[in-house]
């Protein structure tokens, strides 16, 4: 696959209760965008297996208030491009409709 095409996932397309796994690879570059009346936040991922690059929406109020869950050492991996995110897509009633799983360390000098 060439660097030039990214794949743009969302969020509605995930099952639910099935995780993925991810690295955020530009955090500085977030972007809010708007679909309907909601929005989203537009993350540049890394697929952990394979090195796939792609677009990533997932809502963003729901988003940043799972981030500001997390203890400051898992949000400062994150920022700095060295944690692997493992998320979940779940039932709206069971923790709002999504879950961080758990923030891994991961160090890879091709990010």
């Amino acid at each position: 696959m060439r660097d030039e095409i990214k794949v743009k996932i969302r969020w509605s397309d995930f099952e639910k209760y099935n995780p993925i796994r991810i690295i955020i690879s530009d955090w500085k570059n977030l972007t809010i965008v708007k679909y309907g009346g909601n929005d989203y936040l537009l993350v540049d991922c890394i697929m952990e297996h394979g090195k796939h690059k792609f677009e990533l929406l997932v809502p963003y109020h729901l988003f940043v208030r799972k981030l500001r869950d997390l203890r400051t050492e898992e949000q400062q991996l994150i920022i700095k491009n060295k944690a692997i995110v493992e998320l979940e897509k779940t039932y709206r009633y069971d923790g709002w409709g999504m879950k961080i799983r758990r923030v891994e360390l991961y160090i890879n000098k091709d990010i």
